[in-house]
C-alpha cells in the first residue's frame, strides 16, 4: 500500500505542478479551477485530486451491480 500511495502522490503532485504552470484560468481540468482559491496548500490539491480521480469508480461499480441484480430478477425487462 506505501508503495501504491507513494505512486499516486507522485502523480498528484506532477499534475499539480502542470497545474500551476498553466495558471487558474486554464478551463480544461477541474483541478485548476481549486487554484483560484486564496492561499491553497499542494497538500490540499493532492487530496482533492485523488478525491476526483476516484470518485466515481465505487459508485459506478455499484450502480452496474444493482443495475445487473434488478436485471436478472426482472427477465421481462
Amino acid at each position: 500500500i506505501k508503495e501504491s500511495a507513494k505512486w499516486l502522490d507522485s502523480v498528484a503532485f506532477a499534475a499539480i505542478q502542470d497545474a500551476r504552470k498553466r495558471g487558474p484560468d486554464h478551463p480544461e481540468d477541474m483541478l485548476s479551477a481549486f487554484l483560484r482559491m486564496p492561499d491553497v496548500t499542494d497538500q490540499y490539491l493532492r487530496d482533492v485530486f485523488v478525491s476526483l480521480l476516484l470518485a466515481g469508480r465505487d459508485t459506478t461499480s455499484q450502480c452496474l451491480a444493482w443495475t445487473m441484480y434488478h436485471l436478472a430478477c426482472n427477465p421481462k425487462v
